[in-house]
């Protein structure tokens, strides 16, 4: 809680669904790559470059996926909380 009692910060559900969203994609990248190498580790000599490529391009998804997750700021820059009464942020 804010020492002061009239600083105050609304609750973002829509930051709330962006990380959820972020975590459930990197989640399914994760999935997808497991499966990917898996399939590789199983492929016969005939299939073995395709799969590889496979899992090459999921295990870069999931990288990508990591690097939003890291990236995203869920909270605010302490300048947007508030002031009762006070004008918002130009």
């Amino acid at each position: 809680m804010p020492e002061d009692p009239f600083v105050f910060q609304l609750p973002s559900r829509l930051r709330e669904s962006l990380a959820q969203d972020l975590r459930l994609a990197w989640r399914d990248a994760c999935s997808e790559a497991r499966f990917a190498y898996l399939s590789w580790r199983d492929s016969g000599p005939a299939r073995a470059g395709e799969a590889f490529a496979a899992y090459v391009v999921a295990i870069d998804n999931e990288a990508k996926a990591a690097q939003a997750i890291a990236g995203f700021r869920p909270d605010p820059p302490p300048a947007a909380s508030r002031r009762c009464g006070s004008s918002p942020p130009s």
